[in-house]
C-alpha cells in the first residue's frame, strides 16, 4: 500500500485515475475519510498498490504464463528459438531494404 497525500484542489477522481483504483477500493482503504467530494490539501489517502482490476489481469496471465512455460523443456531450447527469430528476422529485414 502506498499513501498518496491530496494536493490543492485535486479531486477523488484525479486520484482513482492517477492510481487505476476504483473508488470502492478507495473507499474500503481509507474508512477515516467521511466525505471524498472534499478533500482538504494535505490529507493522506491510502492507495492499494495492485487494483482488483490489474489483480485479475495478473492472475489470468500468469495461468497462461504458466501453462506455457511448462513446456519448455529447457532453456536452451528457448535460446536456440530466439537466436533462429533474430537471424530470420535480420535476414528479412536485409531483403525488404535490397528492393
Amino acid at each position: 500500500m502506498i499513501v498518496h497525500i491530496v494536493k490543492n484542489n485535486e479531486s477523488i477522481k484525479h486520484i482513482m485515475e492517477l492510481y487505476h483504483v476504483s473508488y470502492e477500493e478507495i473507499i474500503s482503504y481509507n474508512t477515516h475519510i467521511t466525505d471524498f467530494n472534499n478533500l482538504l490539501c494535505g490529507m493522506k489517502i491510502k492507495i492499494p498498490l495492485i487494483s482488483e482490476e490489474v489483480e485479475q489481469v495478473l492472475d489470468y496471465s500468469e495461468g497462461f504464463i504458466t501453462q506455457y512455460y511448462d513446456k519448455v523443456k529447457n532453456i536452451e531450447e528457448v535460446v536456440e528459438v530466439v537466436e533462429n527469430l533474430e537471424v530470420e528476422t535480420k535476414n528479412e529485414t536485409k531483403r525488404n531494404t535490397s528492393r
